[in-house]
């Protein structure tokens, strides 16, 4: 059956809603609306609304360049091309991803409200086409999808923007199986950042905690990880020979089976892309393994030209992200180098800052983590700088524990860290070494765990130090 041509430039699509239908349907189901409009000769001139003439020409060109489309790797690649016209454009568009509402979600919700799902309504629509629908029945039919999408991202803007009461508060709980690490330091939605200095071992440090939450093993001994989890592990910076090493030798170490790894931790590397690309980049990797975690390392080398001090530039650069993470409800944790090699007069709390770049992304992590030097060569602190009661970790006297002092393995062909013996900050152990002494001279008939006990510390740490005073007979 002959199927007739759209009309010609001069006969334009008149109804700027008609417009939209068509791309609408478009980025809903590219892969089969498009040869129907490419063979109907439909072309960006049948526009008459200039806006979304552009729309059109630049998925003409992603499906030309056969890139895939959809919302989110539409959207970054219009964004990325719109200098001519206000971004907004994109809203009516970009908006039906819904954030923070997941895929499997609004799924549910088109069954509930049509009795179909996706795929059988764009058949039906292929089928109308098939016998030799005109023009308008085209437009209808669009229509009828984006209507759709309309009153789905209507009902799940009013459940977005419901106000929460005080009772909400009081009865709120997370979801079962939301919880990732911690108490909720790692959670699904949830956004981290963890910095440090270079070759100081943080990939190495990153590594370790890729593969602890593949297997639902704690990191670092100390954070606790409930169960294994789906693990997508960015790289932007190492290779083969430094993964293999790293992730070879932290497996040995931790004696995690292979098969638990082989499961849940999927490894790539990312280059020669920059900004919004990422986003788009990483898309097909976040439909095919469905992660509950992606690790970037590091986003800095993904900022490209942009000026790491914008905080405009780091928004522009987070929002598809954040996009797919609220989409595909998974952690998205961010590697960040130190701005300098010696860190900053900062709180306990304000160490999130010590990322080079804004403020911004401090403010948009929900926790964090920083590992620094001390002053001993071979032992580093990682501090929980923002929500570190989400860790829960306590020391033995109940407090809450916001640092946690590491070491490398010592082995140069064997890289990975481990809890350092000895907890005590540089400005407290020469006063506790101290301390543990003058309280062994004074008290001979004491055991370690009295000494311990009156002195605030650990019972190992007293034996230590009396080992090195050569005060260990213990009682």
């Amino acid at each position: 059956m002959t199927r007739s041509p759209l009309p010609t430039p001069t006969d334009e699509i008149q109804d700027t809603r008609d417009e939209a239908s068509v791309l609408g349907a478009l980025l809903s189901d590219a892969s089969n609306i498009y040869p129907l409009c490419k063979e109907r000769g439909l072309t960006r001139q049948h526009f008459t609304d200039q806006q979304h003439a552009f729309i059109f020409n630049c998925i003409t060109s992603m499906m030309e360049a056969n890139r895939p489309v959809d919302l989110i790797t539409a959207s970054t690649y219009i964004t990325s091309h719109a200098q001519a016209f206000n971004t907004d454009i994109l809203d009516g568009f970009v908006d039906t991803s819904i954030p923070g509402h997941t895929a499997e979600h609004i799924d549910q919700l088109i069954t509930k409200k049509f009795k179909l799902d996706n795929a059988a309504y764009m058949e039906d629509v292929l089928g109308s086409m098939r016998n030799g629908g005109g023009k308008q029945e085209l437009l209808e039919l669009c229509g009828n999808v984006v209507e759709h999408f309309g009153d789905i991202q209507d009902e799940l803007a009013d459940k977005e923007n419901s106000i929460i009461r005080f009772s909400d508060l009081e009865a709120y709980t997370p979801s079962e199986g939301e919880t990732l690490a911690g108490k909720g330091w790692l959670k699904k939605g949830s956004s981290c950042i963890i910095t440090g200095g270079t070759g100081i071992g943080k990939s190495i440090l990153i590594d370790q905690l890729a593969l602890c939450l593949a297997s639902g093993s704690p990191w670092l001994e100390s954070l606790a990880i409930p169960k294994p989890s789906r693990v997508l592990h960015i790289q932007a910076e190492n290779d083969m020979d430094d993964m293999k090493k790293s992730m070879t030798s932290i497996r040995d170490y931790l004696e995690i089976p292979r098969k638990q790894l082989e499961e849940n931790l999927a490894m790539r590397h990312i280059f020669d892309v920059e900004g919004s690309e990422l986003a788009a980049a990483l898309t097909p990797s976040i439909r095919s393994e469905q992660p509950d975690v992606v690790i970037i390392d590091n986003y800095q080398a993904y900022l490209g030209a942009q000026d790491i001090n914008s905080t405009s530039s780091f928004r522009a650069f987070i929002r598809p992200l954040d996009a797919l993470k609220n989409t595909y409800n998974f952690s998205l944790i961010l590697i960040c180098h130190t701005p300098k090699p010696r860190e900053q007069d900062y709180t306990k709390r304000q160490s999130v800052y010590l990322a080079a770049g804004t403020a911004a992304i401090a403010n948009w992590a929900r926790t964090s983590a920083e590992l620094t030097p001390t002053s001993e060569d071979s032992r580093y602190r990682l501090r929980f700088g923002k929500n570190a009661e989400r860790t829960d970790l306590y020391n033995t006297f109940g407090e809450l524990m916001r640092d946690l002092y590491v070491e490398h393995s010592g082995l140069r062909d064997c890289p990975y860290w481990k809890v350092s013996p000895s907890q005590e900050s540089d400005t407290q152990k020469p006063q506790l070494h101290e301390d543990i002494i003058q309280s062994r001279l004074n008290n001979k008939d004491w055991p370690y765990r009295k000494i311990a006990e009156t002195l605030h510390t650990s019972k190992s740490t007293v034996e230590r130090v009396l080992k090195q005073a050569n005060l260990d007979l213990n009682i």
